[in-house]
């Protein structure tokens, strides 16, 4: 008989992508694909009780497993929303913000009347939203503090190195981008 311990322990790597394993989730909670993976594996239990009735223990235990991932990852997209939504919504954007102008003073009761969240609930809500936003800029600085310190630190060697080395190392340590897109950093878990 599978145990919960059975269940939850991770499994070894394959070389097949976890998209293509059933039951197998895989990515972080910034990634859409790790949203589609909890709902395609979800999907798979069943549309109603019954079909939860007729799943093995197994089955059951490993259901679970993926309900409470999927669960993670809605919540965590939650934040992400009502960090959005309070900061439209600043006191100092008055009628130009988001939530005034849909008849709300502040922004924890638009994420109440949308949600149906308790008051509690919503404030909760909007304030881990606020600390994530309050986080996200502390690392911005810090990334931009320590970028700038590697920069003064590659100066000083460019300056004692021959051309054709300076470029060579550049051009390995700075791979082009992908994208010219800054990078979803915005989105991070709480």
């Amino acid at each position: 008989m599978p145990t919960v311990a059975d269940v939850s322990a991770p499994e070894p790597e394959h070389d097949t992508p976890a998209a293509t394993v059933p039951g197998r989730l895989s990515g972080d909670n910034a990634s859409a694909d790790a949203l589609a993976l909890a709902v395609e594996a979800v999907e798979g239990w069943g549309a109603c009780s019954p079909d939860y009735d007729a799943l093995s223990n197994a089955e059951a235990l490993t259901g679970q497993c993926h309900l409470a991932r999927l669960r993670n990852l809605v919540e965590t997209r939650s934040v992400w929303m009502a960090k959005t939504l309070a900061y439209r919504s600043r006191p100092e954007l008055g009628q130009k913000g988001l939530a005034q102008p849909q008849g709300f003073l502040a922004p924890e009761a638009l994420v109440q009347k949308m949600t149906g969240a308790t008051k509690t609930d919503a404030r909760k809500l909007v304030d881990v939203g606020r600390k994530l936003a309050l986080t996200e800029a502390a690392e911005a600085e810090a990334a931009a503090a320590h970028g700038a310190a590697e920069a003064g630190e590659a100066d000083e060697a460019d300056e004692a190195a021959p051309r054709s080395t300076r470029t060579t190392c550049w051009a390995g340590a700075n791979p082009p981008c992908a994208s010219s897109r800054p990078s979803p950093r915005h989105n991070a878990s709480p």
